[in-house]
């Protein structure tokens, strides 16, 4: 199977039953394992400050990028045996009606409620 292939079948495993991304401090330690590239212009994983204010697909396709990062990189054998090691208790999902919720909005219309 080509990286591409591997990759590909990577993510369907990661999309699978609404998972979203790994919880924020398992995607720090992915983050970690592909080295932080931020200097490579990749950009962080959507946690602390990001978490509340970025949607779910948001977050997903962030994720993506990663996964997309390690493949172009030589990176898809540890990212592979870091994902298989997941349970579902260390992922983020949410149904396909939730995809472009995120914790901001709600917090933003309790408060307009409020006031």
């Amino acid at each position: 199977m080509s990286v591409d292939e591997r990759k590909e079948a990577l993510l369907r495993h990661c999309e699978e039953h609404g998972r979203v991304c790994p919880q924020p401090g398992k995607w720090h330690e992915l983050w970690q394992l592909i080295g932080a590239p931020e200097r490579d212009g990749l950009s962080p994983p959507l946690i602390l400050g990001g978490w509340a204010f970025s949607s779910n697909r948001e977050k997903r396709e962030r994720f993506r990028s990663h996964v997309s990062y390690a493949a172009e990189n030589g990176l898809l054998n540890d990212v592979e045996q870091f994902i298989s090691r997941l349970g579902e208790e260390d992922w983020h999902s949410c149904g396909a009606d939730r995809l472009d919720w995120n914790f901001g909005d709600e917090i933003a219309r309790e408060h307009e409620e409020r006031n």
